[in-house]
């Protein structure tokens, strides 16, 4: 099992964090990450703003195991993210969070599939599961040491933010090694940020999601994937 930590901060200018981080860490890379949230607890007629709790089950993780032939101790989970990474990479994560103490805190499981075996467990998902919030992320990296630093933007979310994660075996060193490396932000313009993503975009997306039920934002937000894996593996 895996333990991951992040702090997530509002950025004020993304040019100038951008050029301090180069300054304090330099040399940076860009990841594309296009990611697709799914849950399981719902019938896809609720309203995609009324749905706040979140469950993929035991059961449904067995069968994903299966398909993407890798090891997982099956479980409960919060919710299953499949995401194309820089449009070459396909990943599949299971995944629970909480907040403590303003930390965000993951329990999380990641896997590298096969195009095939993505496209299989798409097709399952999309048999008994709907997409509850799907984005794309760009993001501009810094690695120290253990930390990663992630200034980002988002399709869906005006503002950019920044993450400092950090990820191991013991959730408690890895949290006090957090704490103490979050002090060299406090120079950074910054303002510390305690909502997850898919709470900022519902947010900052409400009046044109008001009216949506989960089932049609789900259907579409299948219909971009396809596009996109069409697009990356052409028939």
């Amino acid at each position: 099992m895996n333990y991951e930590i992040e702090k997530k901060y509002l950025v004020g200018s993304f040019d100038d964090t951008l050029q301090k981080l180069q300054a304090d860490y330099g040399d940076f890379y860009i990841d594309e990450k296009i990611g697709f949230w799914w849950t399981g607890n719902i019938n896809g007629l609720e309203y995609l703003l009324e749905v706040k709790d979140f469950k993929v089950n035991k059961k449904d993780v067995e069968i994903l195991k299966e398909m993407g032939d890798f090891y997982l101790q099956p479980q409960d989970f919060q919710y299953v993210r499949l995401r194309v990474f820089n449009r070459e990479k396909f990943i599949i994560t299971f995944k629970s969070k909480s907040l403590e103490d303003k930390i965000e805190q993951n329990i999380e499981y990641e896997f590298e599939l096969t195009i095939e075996q993505f496209k299989n467990i798409l097709s399952f998902l999309n048999e008994k599961m709907f997409v509850f919030y799907y984005n794309i992320k760009k993001s501009w990296v810094f690695q120290k040491d253990d930390v990663k630093i992630e200034l980002s933007k988002f399709n869906d979310i005006t503002d950019p933010y920044l993450e400092v994660e950090i990820s191991g075996e013991s959730k408690e060193k890895i949290t006090t090694r957090l704490k103490q490396y979050l002090n060299l932000f406090s120079d950074y313009a910054l303002k510390e940020e305690i909502r997850n993503y898919v709470e900022i975009s519902r947010k900052e997306n409400r009046n044109q999601l008001r009216n949506a039920r989960i089932s049609k934002y789900s259907k579409d937000a299948i219909k971009e994937l396809n596009i996109i894996l069409s697009e990356i593996t052409p028939d």
